[in-house]
């Protein structure tokens, strides 16, 4: 079987291989990688929603439907944005720092929901949360820690929001933000830390 986008024609194996969706070395590190940037995520999301005042914890914001349904964008955004997208825009622009930048804007982008301040602010912490995506597969040279962080993030992210995810007022969003970016500050450092170790 032959492929030919994003690197050209090449069978089934190179294709996986070329948009970094392989079995890395240390496969194991990859997978503890992935955990822990989601978990920090997570710890980041909760604190805001904590200093909120308004966090109620419970169970039943965590349903099997979601945890299922969230397999499918931790998978295929990742396959999409930071594999075949950003190999494609490489490629074309002979640039990675061209290629990092307009899939995680793209990706950004996608997950706008209406032109309201809220929105707005939702995505710009989608773009800083896709940087930290970005990052994890250009560092890694792989998507499998990034999978494991998006899919994380996203099944588990109603349990650590404030009751139906709702931020209302200047405080309650800068507060949820302020810890949510700070977060994401820690998963470049522990990616970083990760690549040179």
């Amino acid at each position: 079987v032959l492929l030919k986008s994003p690197n050209g024609k090449q069978t089934l194996k190179e294709w996986f291989s070329g948009i970094g969706l392989y079995i890395p070395e240390n496969f194991g590190k990859h997978i503890l990688l992935g955990v822990v940037l989601g978990m920090v995520s997570l710890t980041g999301m909760l604190l805001g929603s904590v200093f909120t005042g308004k966090y109620v914890f419970s169970w039943s914001n965590l349903t099997a439907g979601h945890m299922i349904f969230s397999i499918t964008p931790g998978i295929w955004e990742e396959v999409l944005f930071r594999g075949v997208l950003f190999i494609l825009f490489i490629s074309r622009f002979k640039s990675v720092v061209k290629a990092f930048w307009l899939q995680t804007v793209i990706f950004a982008v996608c997950h706008l929901a209406s032109p309201s301040p809220e929105a707005i602010a939702e995505l710009v912490s989608v773009f800083i949360i896709g940087l930290t995506f970005s990052i994890t597969a250009y560092k890694t040279k792989a998507l499998v820690a990034g999978i494991i962080y998006h899919y994380i993030h996203d099944a588990f992210l109603f349990l650590v929001q404030n009751p139906g995810g709702e931020y209302h007022g200047f405080s309650d969003n800068a507060t949820f933000y302020i810890f949510l970016w700070m977060s994401m500050g820690v998963n470049v450092m522990i990616v970083f830390f990760f690549a040179n170790s």
